[in-house]
């Protein structure tokens, strides 16, 4: 293979020294930018379509035997592990994710008759409900040691509990659902809520309050509300769940809720329409 290359082009690069000179405008501009009819182009970001509970398929995991009676709190942490305690006894157990027993330690080793539900605040932190029985307080335990970090005073009986927006969303005897703000270190209680919502349950999101309301026999109801307390859909239907207690959320806000009288566990979808 040859190559040649032009003779005039030689003198071409002979006369020229420079391909031009760059000078900076420091000068303010304003330019715009208009489209026209279809001429734009766009960039279109595929919708997350909620899958259909009818599509979620159970099946029977494992049976973890645990020596006690009177579960009322269960909790799974990030490492998988799970965590259970026996109402108002004080006790909080703690089990590998194959269903092996860990250990067992007392919440506050100065009280008795404490102790209603459990919330994983991070993963090396779960929160303790004290449940109907003095000292009115919400204790911090580290998962790992099962040491208590640290003691808020709640200053009413809280039962279920669960934490979301650096929050606690907390069922108390007298007062409804109350949420104890961290970050203000303020208490206010729930618009909308029943006056008592002792020894029922709750879960949340960073939007939504998932309430089991059992407290009321007649009910049998899950209500879900907004942080402000506006009601955004209230599910019954006796047939199917009847006197529900504990409830959990999954990644997609399916509501997952187990019926003491149906003896079941009810899935309902985020809006409240499915179940």
């Amino acid at each position: 293979m040859k190559c040649t290359f032009n003779e005039k082009l030689e003198g071409f690069i002979k006369d020229i020294k420079t391909f031009g000179d760059i000078e900076i405008d420091n000068s303010e501009k304003h330019v715009s930018f208009s489209w026209k009819g279809d001429k734009s182009a766009q960039i279109f970001k595929p919708k997350s379509v909620a899958k259909s509970i009818e599509t979620i398929n159970v099946r029977l995991e494992r049976k973890i035997t645990i020596d006690c009676y009177g579960l009322s709190g269960c909790a799974v942490s990030e490492s998988g592990h799970m965590l259970f305690l026996q109402a108002h006894s004080n006790r909080m157990m703690k089990y590998t994710q194959n269903g092996e027993f860990i250990s067992e330690s007392r919440i506050n080793p100065e009280a008795n008759g404490i102790g209603y539900d459990l919330a994983v605040i991070d993963s090396n932190t779960v929160a303790v409900s004290s449940g109907g029985k003095h000292p009115q307080q919400i204790y911090l335990i580290d998962m790992n040691s099962t040491k208590t970090r640290q003691v808020l005073q709640l200053g009413d009986f809280c039962c279920g509990i669960s934490y979301s927006n650096d929050s606690f969303i907390c069922c108390t005897y007298s007062n409804g659902i109350k949420i104890y703000d961290r970050s203000h270190f303020n208490v206010r209680m729930l618009p909308n809520s029943p006056k008592t919502a002792a020894n029922t349950y709750v879960a949340s999101n960073a939007n939504r309050i998932f309430h089991t309301n059992s407290c009321n026999w007649r009910d049998d109801s899950v209500v879900c509300y907004d942080f402000s307390g506006q009601v955004q859909w209230k599910y019954v239907d006796s047939t199917l769940l009847r006197k529900p207690y504990g409830i959990t959320l999954d990644t997609i806000s399916d509501i997952y809720v187990a019926g003491s009288d149906s003896n079941n566990v009810v899935v309902i979808s985020p809006d409240g329409k499915q179940a």
